[in-house]
């Protein structure tokens, strides 16, 4: 009787293994927070949209969805000047996306798309050879 429970054990625990694993495999994820940012979803932007539009569009609210890897490198070199807007970014590893909302009626008046700028930070490697460094030039 305890060898037919102990082969039922052997038999079944595997098997449920690899069920759940098939399962987790084929069950769907959903995208990523920020994955929508890209240049294409970039291109489906039109004027005279509302920013929930545009939201629907990304899939977020504007932000950075880059963990802070990056920074919005539009506020620094393409700066809008328009009169009477509101901008929001939109900054995700597949873009880095400025819109301007007019301030009267909340649509859509420019856009701009420029690559994500990715701040690279230090691995733990080069932190220690960074300790090192100054280490062994302050012998010098």
């Amino acid at each position: 009787m305890i060898m037919k429970s102990l082969r039922r054990i052997c038999f079944c625990g595997p098997l449920a293994v690899v069920l759940l694993a098939g399962f987790l495999a084929a069950y769907p994820r959903p995208a990523a927070k920020g994955s929508g940012i890209t240049k294409a979803n970039f291109d489906r932007i039109v004027e005279g949209m509302t920013q929930q539009d545009v939201e629907g569009i990304f899939g977020c609210p504007p932000g950075n969805y880059t963990n802070g890897q990056a920074f919005s490198g539009i506020s620094m070199k393409y700066r809008m000047k328009y009169e009477g807007i509101r901008r929001e970014f939109w900054t995700g590893y597949g873009g880095d996306i400025e819109v301007a909302f007019s301030k009267e009626d909340g649509k859509v008046v420019a856009k701009h798309c420029m690559e994500t700028e990715i701040i690279l930070k230090p691995t733990w490697l080069d932190r220690i050879k960074g300790l090192f460094k100054d280490v062994f030039s302050a012998r010098s």
